[in-house]
């Protein structure tokens, strides 16, 4: 018999969780953001926000669990002056997401 989809789902999420706490914890912290530190390590230049897509590859956090964050309230997108797409996270706020997420 197969396993149940949302109970594999669920410990998908427990790994993923496990290995960005265990990311936070030995992080280097350029400029006191973990953020920062997690992009750029991914490869992606020093930067106050990035989009949802570069904010998801360098924290490891799919997409659509971020966007249903910020749909929660849980999580603040800005919109750059001018712009009609193309929300960004700044590494403030994901920094201050990521540490209540720990608790």
């Amino acid at each position: 018999m197969a396993a149940d989809p949302i109970d594999a789902y669920l410990s998908q999420v427990d790994e993923l969780g496990r290995e960005l706490r265990r990311r936070l914890s030995e992080a280097p912290l350029p400029c006191g953001s973990r953020s920062l530190s997690f992009a750029v390590e991914a490869g992606l230049p020093p930067a106050r926000a990035y989009t949802v897509a570069e904010t998801a590859r360098y924290s490891g956090i799919d997409e659509r669990t971020l966007r249903n964050e910020h749909e929660a309230g849980r999580l603040r997108f800005v919109m750059p002056n001018g712009a009609t797409k193309g929300y960004r996270i700044a590494v403030s706020e994901m920094d201050r997401w990521m540490e209540e997420s720990q608790r």
